[in-house]
């Protein structure tokens, strides 16, 4: 019974991960200025989704011109790693292109963390992207829960809810981030859970806006 049950289990991840190549994820959730927002559509604070924290992707994202020429993924759980700035091309700022201001040179190199949120209705899958320190920031806090309940041999992934935070800042003063707040976890003991684990293809990425981490 426990082998038909894995079976099963790993048959419908293959069909999701499959299903999820071909539809690509359209949707991005972003913070912006202590609200949350899914193209034109502002998310109400509360709302909850299903953290898949195995799907955490890091990606370094290249600007030229306001355009995306390049991303490099690094897909967390299988244990790639992504480089250190310094590891990376362009790292003489004197090459810089000037920021929005036309005063100040800003890195053409971007690090976003992305991590797949769903609906718990539907099953649409949308892509939270955060690309500023408190942005990664929430991504890694939910992550790490989730690695610390796996670490005990607990099982679920993390529900949560979309809301917001602060943080002191040397230079801003108290700024506000993002915060995926923990309410519980999906699939855990007792409880079951049909959903396969959504992943981030490169194909999901070129179809994705980016607009708002476009640094110049």
């Amino acid at each position: 019974m426990a082998n038909e049950l894995q079976t099963q289990s790993d048959e419908a991840k293959n069909i999701g991960d499959e299903a999820s190549n071909d539809t690509g994820f359209q949707q991005m959730i972003k913070f912006k200025k202590g609200d949350y927002w899914c193209g034109e559509d502002q998310i109400p604070l509360g709302t909850r989704y299903i953290a898949h924290a195995v799907g955490w992707t890091k990606s370094w994202v290249h600007f030229e011109n306001r355009t995306v020429v390049e991303r490099r993924n690094f897909r967390v759980a299988k244990g790639e790693k992504a480089p250190e700035r310094e590891d990376i091309p362009d790292r003489d700022e004197a090459h810089w292109p000037y920021g929005l201001d036309g005063k100040n040179k800003t890195d053409p190199w971007v690090l976003q963390y992305l991590l797949p949120l769903e609906d718990m209705n539907s099953g649409d899958v949308s892509i939270f992207v955060g690309s500023s320190f408190g942005g990664r920031r929430a991504v890694s806090e939910v992550c790490a829960a989730y690695a610390r309940r796996a670490g005990k041999q607990k099982t679920g992934q993390p529900i949560i809810e979309l809301q917001e935070t602060t943080f002191s800042s040397r230079t801003y003063g108290e700024v506000r981030r993002p915060l995926l707040r923990i309410v519980g976890w999906d699939g855990a003991e007792g409880t079951a859970s049909e959903r396969p684990t959504p992943s981030i293809s490169e194909a999901d990425l070129k179809k994705a806006e980016f607009d708002d981490a476009i640094p110049f």
